[in-house]
């Protein structure tokens, strides 16, 4: 609400794009809450419903409600013919979304700060220019525009990783500290890319050749390897890190295929030969 409004205030013409997760009874009432409040300000408002036939598993629910948010922006954007997207996340955000990776044992490429401007393939480009801007700061100003707005009850639902990341963080104020870590990340990142590129010898959009020496590197290098591919082959979020230490196992004991991420892993004597197992 708060970057619906800063805009607006700034005379731009834009165009909200709400998803309702349809996952809390009273979303559909919050939907078209929202699209009165915009119509009554003259700003283009579209929502979609996400339609499921069973409530997605909890396991993947944050993961899956993102991918079916963006295909919907995706979507959406194209037939409008929008090729920009202003999202608006907040520095917390960023501090809570890399103590949630550092929770999940991602590698220093998830760890790296959420960034300003995102390319997406589809030509679509995501803006955050609101990544250093606290939340209170956005609630304040919308108290002193007077301008009501809606909090979504999961906020506070600490079922939720982030929600129990938030709490830790408002507890302990290290929000700055952890987002110039994440920024140290980033560099060790950028300088650790070149060692995994000499690692994998062929790659097609359906299979790659992976240097054996890989097998005789340090675990968070063959770990980076293994979601670079798994992510450059099939798109798909990488596996978790005890997944991806069964594998290297199996491959460092046995020249058998083992699958893992929709792949198919083998050890042989020209390589570690990867192929996917699925149509992209």
């Amino acid at each position: 609400m708060a970057l619906a409004m800063l805009c607006h205030e700034a005379g731009l013409d834009i165009t909200i794009l709400h998803f309702d997760h349809n996952l809390r009874a009273e979303s559909a009432q919050e939907a078209a809450w929202l699209a009165e409040h915009f119509k009554a300000l003259g700003i283009s408002f579209y929502s979609e419903t996400w339609a499921f036939d069973a409530k997605p598993d909890q396991g993947r629910l944050q993961a899956d409600a993102r991918d079916a948010r963006y295909a919907f922006f995706k979507r959406k954007c194209a037939e409008l013919g929008i090729s920009d997207v202003l999202l608006g996340h907040s520095v917390d955000d960023v501090a809570e979304t890399f103590l949630m990776r550092l929770f999940y044992g991602s590698g220093l490429q998830g760890l790296k700060p959420m960034q300003a401007t995102t390319q997406l393939e589809e030509g679509l480009t995501l803006h955050r220019p609101l990544i250093q801007v606290k939340r209170q700061d956005l609630r304040d100003y919308l108290k002193a525009q007077n301008c009501p707005w809606l909090e979504d009850p999961s906020n506070a639902n600490a079922d939720y990783v982030r929600v129990r990341a938030r709490y830790w963080l408002s507890k302990l104020g290290v929000t700055t500290d952890l987002i110039g870590l994440s920024e140290k990340f980033e560099k060790l990142d950028v300088t650790l890319e070149p060692l995994e590129q000499n690692l994998i010898l062929k790659q097609s959009k359906t299979e790659a050749l992976l240097d054996r020496e890989l097998l005789q590197k340090p675990a968070f290098l063959q770990a980076r390897v293994v979601k670079a591919i798994v992510k450059d082959l099939t798109g798909n979020y990488p596996p978790r890190t005890k997944q991806i230490e069964g594998l290297l196992a199996h491959l460092n004991t046995s020249q058998k295929p083992r699958e893992l991420g929709h792949l198919r892993w083998q050890c042989t004597n020209d390589g570690v030969y990867v192929q996917t197992t699925q149509v992209k």
